[in-house]
């Protein structure tokens, strides 16, 4: 697989700014895990939470304990 793990190497990061974005989190992730799946480099997304009073970080956290390769 290639994409990230916590402590593995990473050969591309892509940063993400999250203002008001909790419902769409879930789905960027699942495309992200899909696009990356099979690519020739180790990914990792990170989300920067600027925030704003919406339920990202809650949504972020969950989703964290499913893909390894995210970073907040």
């Amino acid at each position: 697989m290639s994409l990230a793990t916590p402590t593995g190497p990473v050969d591309v990061s892509v940063l993400v700014p999250a203002k008001d974005e909790a419902e769409n989190l879930p789905a960027f992730l699942s495309q992200c895990e899909a696009a990356f799946r099979d690519a020739p480099f180790v990914a990792e997304v990170v989300v920067v939470d600027d925030g704003y009073a919406d339920e990202t970080p809650q949504v972020l956290a969950a989703l964290r304990a499913r893909y390894a390769f995210l970073r907040v």
